[in-house]
């Protein structure tokens, strides 16, 4: 390295130490951190009622009804995502959503 390389990475060097010292870093995953966050409450989900408009999309996906199917499959997905059902829900809602682009499609033509 030529000498002024070798001087502005001794400055850097020096820049990053001194931005280290003022600006810790502070994991997320250290326990300070997660004793400093809010415990997210507790979801109260009625798996019946998840199932419930799981099955009422399907009912209306089997009628036909595209838009209702979608919003029921949305209110069983917003219910609990992270079950088997809201992730039922995600894949048909993809599935539902490219029906309504193709009718979308074939109408405008």
């Amino acid at each position: 390295m030529t000498l002024p390389l070798l001087a502005a990475a001794a400055f850097l060097a020096a820049g990053c130490a001194s931005l280290k010292k003022a600006f810790p870093h502070k994991s997320k995953s250290s326990p300070a951190a997660a004793a400093a966050r809010p415990a997210a409450p507790a979801r109260r989900v009625d798996p019946k009622a998840q199932e419930a408009a799981y099955e009422e999309g399907m009912r209306l996906f089997s009628d036909e009804k595209y838009a209702e199917a979608k919003a029921a499959w949305k209110k069983s997905l917003q219910m609990d995502p992270d079950s088997q059902i809201g992730r039922k829900s995600r894949e048909n809602l993809r599935k539902v959503e490219t029906i309504l682009d193709s009718l979308r499609d074939i109408k405008a033509q």
